[in-house]
């Protein structure tokens, strides 16, 4: 399965090859534009899919931010019926104030989080403490491409290496 999404994305040209500067700020001659694929409802299924295969017994919910993980997220959460919290950048600053919206994870949670990118790790960490603050458990973070080797402080797993993009 890793192969063939490998071949689709490929085909639609998600490694962008000019100098850009990455979230956490450094500089990069490449960037994987996996944002791209979610136009594509065939390609955004894909991912889905291969990410349920990927996790864990025991996720009772999916928990993303940002306009990498929250299509990748919500998709996950409709096909894998499983319930979905989107983490704000920050509270709101008017109506209920909320740091989550859709569901609110608890201390019976078991929280997958989702994103599409791994570079520096800044995005899941920031899930990752909106998310304990709710008083959930981490089970674990999952990846479309791995640009780096971070470590966290439960699993990270993903479904490609960058590296078999370039």
């Amino acid at each position: 399965m890793t192969q063939g999404l490998i071949k689709l994305l490929k085909e639609i040209d998600i490694v962008n090859r000019k100098n850009v500067s990455l979230r956490a700020g450094q500089p990069s001659n490449y960037y994987f534009d996996v944002k791209k694929s979610y136009g594509r409802p065939d390609v955004l299924t894909s991912m889905g899919k291969a990410m349920i295969r990927t996790m864990d017994e025991g996720i009772t919910c999916v928990a993303a931010k940002g306009y990498g993980g929250i299509p990748l997220a919500t998709a996950i959460s409709i096909l894998g019926r499983i319930p979905l919290s989107i983490v704000r950048d920050g509270a709101q600053k008017h109506g209920l104030g909320k740091h989550i919206e859709g569901y609110i994870p608890t201390e019976r949670d078991m929280v997958a989080i989702v994103d599409d990118v791994l570079t520096s790790g800044g995005s899941i960490r920031e899930v990752e403490e909106i998310v304990l603050a709710a008083g959930a458990r981490i089970q674990g973070a999952y990846i479309v491409v791995r640009r780096n080797d971070i470590k966290m402080n439960f699993p990270v797993k993903y479904l490609i290496d960058g590296k078999d993009l370039l």
